[in-house]
């Protein structure tokens, strides 16, 4: 199962609590000292996000795009 399947198979309640606690825990000093120990930047949130983002675009879209473009990121 992917990650975007995984979204849309929660209710809105759900995911945004899961957003609020992922928001808390990243304010939490430990979270930032672990993330800094483990060599964890926020570059690699951005990078899944980016991804996310590109993927859920290309679904809204996808009878627009040729077959071969859908292809390369579904």
């Amino acid at each position: 199962m992917n990650s975007s399947s995984i979204v849309h198979s929660i209710d809105i309640d759900r995911y945004e609590s899961i957003e609020r606690e992922r928001n808390e825990t990243m304010q939490l000093d430990e979270f930032k000292q672990w993330c800094k120990d483990m060599n964890i930047g926020i570059r690699v949130d951005k990078v899944n996000d980016s991804k996310h983002r590109a993927t859920e675009l290309m679904n809204q879209y996808q009878d627009y795009y040729p077959k071969w473009v859908q292809r390369m990121y579904s």
